[in-house]
C-alpha cells in the first residue's frame, strides 16, 4: 500500500500515515481531515497519469504539480515554504517541496502500475440533487465538477428497470431518460423526484449510486474507450516492447501479457468519501458503513479513506472489525442475525487516525484490534459530567 508523508500544509503539521485497504479519519471542523484525503487522492491520480502516459514530464513542468493540487481539490493558499508532499506506491517515488517548486520523481517499477478507477466524493454532494437541467451546469475544473460529471454518467446507468434498492431504507431509486430526472420510489409505490427528497437521501443516493458504479458496473459492464486512450496504450505498448527487448535473449509475446492486462483492465477502485454520515439518522450511518466495508472486499486492489465526525461511523467499524476476529467461536445462527455479518474484515486491513494539533494520531487498539480511546468519548464524558453536575440539584416531587 502506499506511504504518504504531509508536512505544514493547511493546519495539518505532520502526517505520515501507510494507507491501507480500510483507512478513517477523524477529528473536529476544520482540523485537516479533508486536507490529507484530497492530498491521498491526487497522489494517487498522480500515479496514475505518470503511468498510464510513461512520462513524468507533466509534472516537472514548473509549478505545474501544486497549482494542480490547489486547483482541482480547492486548497489555494494552504501551502508555505515549508510544505512538503511525500508519496511512495509500488510504482513510483515522489517528494516535492514547496520552495524547489518542481517535484522529484523516479520510477519504482515502472511496468508495475495496476489501473486503478479513482471516485471522490465530497460532503457537497447533494448539490446533483438540485439541478433540473444539465445541459445548463458550467463549473470550474475542480473535484466537484469531477463528482458531477460521474454521478452524471452513473445515475443513466439506473433505469426503472434495472433500479437500486436501498434494503435498509426500503427504497428503490432510477434516473428517467425522458423527464432527465432522478427519481426515489417509496415501499407503498410513492414516486418522488430526488429534489424533492429529505436532506439525508438527497446526500446518501449520490453516494450509493457512485458506490454501486465504481464498486459493481464497471467491472461486468464495458466502457467506451476514446481515441486518446487507444493511442495511449499503443505508445506503452512501444515503450514496455522496447524496453524489454533490450534484456538478454530478447523477448516472446507470451511475456507481454502480464505487464499488458494490468495496465488495460481496471484492478480495483480507490473511493475517497468525506464524512459519509452527512444528514443521515444513526442507524442508516450504520448502514452506509456496513454498505461501504463490504464493497470494497470484493477486489484485492480496492480501497477506500473516509473521513468523519460521527461516533456511530466508528462504533460499526468496530462491529465488523470484532466481527471477524470472533466468527470461528459464535454460533452460525448468531453470526446470521447481525446486521454487520457480510461486511466483517480483518481489522489488520484498516486504519484509524484521529487528528491533535495538527498531527495524526493512531486510535487503533493493538490488544484488542478495534477502535480504542478518542476525542468522543472525552467529549461525551464532559457532556455528561455536566448532566450530573445539575441532576443533584433538581428538585423532586412527591
Amino acid at each position: 500500500m502506499p506511504h504518504l508523508r504531509i508536512k505544514n500544509i493547511g493546519p495539518i503539521k505532520y502526517a505520515d500515515i501507510e494507507l491501507n485497504k480500510v483507512n478513517v479519519i477523524m477529528g473536529p471542523q476544520s482540523s485537516g481531515k479533508s486536507t490529507i484525503n484530497k492530498i491521498a487522492c491526487y497522489c494517487s491520480w498522480v500515479e496514475k497519469k505518470i503511468s498510464l502516459d510513461q512520462s513524468f514530464d507533466y509534472f516537472l513542468k514548473e509549478g505545474v504539480f501544486i497549482e494542480e493540487l490547489a486547483r482541482f481539490h480547492k486548497l489555494t493558499g494552504y501551502f508555505k515554504e515549508t510544505s512538503e508532499i511525500e508519496y511512495h506506491s509500488e510504482t513510483i517515488n515522489l517528494k516535492y517541496i514547496y520552495k524547489d517548486k518542481e517535484p522529484v520523481i523516479n520510477w519504482k517499477n515502472q511496468f508495475g502500475y495496476k489501473r486503478i478507477k479513482l471516485s471522490y466524493i465530497p460532503a457537497e454532494r447533494n448539490i446533483v440533487s438540485m439541478i433540473s437541467d444539465w445541459k445548463e451546469v458550467s463549473l470550474p475544473n475542480n473535484n466537484i465538477r469531477n463528482f458531477m460529471a460521474d454521478w452524471n454518467k452513473a445515475r443513466k446507468i439506473f433505469t426503472p428497470e434495472k433500479h437500486i434498492h436501498l434494503p435498509f431504507l426500503e427504497i428503490d431509486y432510477y434516473y428517467d431518460e425522458k423527464s432527465d430526472m432522478d427519481y426515489i420510489q417509496n415501499q407503498d409505490g410513492t414516486v418522488i423526484q430526488l429534489m424533492d427528497a429529505s436532506s439525508g437521501l438527497q446526500s446518501m443516493i449520490p453516494l450509493v449510486v457512485l458506490r454501486s458504479y465504481f464498486a459493481e458496473w464497471i467491472y461486468t459492464n464495458e466502457e467506451p474507450r476514446s481515441i486518446a486512450s487507444k493511442e495511449r496504450d499503443s505508445r506503452f505498448l512501444n515503450i514496455l516492447i522496447s524496453t524489454l527487448s533490450k534484456q538478454d535473449g530478447g523477448i516472446q509475446f507470451t511475456e507481454l501479457e502480464p505487464y499488458i492486462i494490468p495496465y488495460i483492465a481496471t484492478a480495483g477502485t480507490g473511493f475517497f468519501i468525506e464524512e459519509p454520515e452527512l444528514n443521515l439518522f444513526p442507524s442508516t450511518q450504520r448502514d452506509i458503513l456496513y454498505n461501504l466495508i463490504s464493497s470494497v472486499q470484493q477486489r484485492e486492489d480496492d480501497s477506500l479513506i473516509l473521513t468523519t465526525h460521527s461516533p456511530y461511523i466508528l462504533y460499526a467499524l468496530n462491529n465488523c472489525m470484532l466481527g471477524f476476529q470472533v466468527k470461528e467461536t459464535m454460533p452460525k445462527t448468531e453470526q446470521e442475525s447481525l446486521a454487520s455479518r457480510q461486511s466483517w474484515i480483518d481489522p489488520s486491513l484498516v486504519s484509524a487516525w484521529e487528528i491533535k494539533d495538527g498531527k495524526l494520531v493512531d486510535i487503533k487498539n493493538s490488544r484488542l484490534n478495534t477502535i480504542g480511546d478518542h476525542y468522543f468519548n472525552t467529549i461525551m464524558n464532559e457532556v455528561m459530567d455536566e448532566y450530573y453536575a445539575m441532576l443533584k440539584y433538581i428538585k423532586r416531587t412527591k
